[in-house]
């Protein structure tokens, strides 16, 4: 999990503050899928989904959780705070 920078997500609910990332398919080959939540300083869920790793952008994954991090993020719209970590799950199929 990483932190982000405070954003509003929705409407009622409060500022998000971390992003959760865990792999959920990856063909070793052409594509990636990812499941992310973003959450509040709690830990609380605000939101969730899946986005995937295709093309060029899987052929250039050097294989780092940044990667796949920044990636996100971008798609996203929001900003990971730089050397700043929420440790929490493991690697893998688990939380990166």
């Amino acid at each position: 999990m990483k932190n982000i920078t405070p954003i509003h997500w929705k409407r009622n609910s409060p500022d998000v503050t971390q992003l959760s990332i865990q792999l959920v398919y990856d063909n070793l080959s052409t594509t990636c899928t990812t499941f992310w939540q973003v959450k509040t300083n709690e830990g609380i869920s605000i939101d969730q989904g899946n986005i995937t790793i295709t093309g060029d952008d899987y052929l250039n994954w050097d294989g780092s959780n940044n990667f796949v991090y920044q990636f996100v993020a971008d798609q996203l719209g929001i900003e990971l705070i730089s050397g700043i970590e929420s440790y929490g799950a493991g690697l893998g199929t688990e939380n990166i």
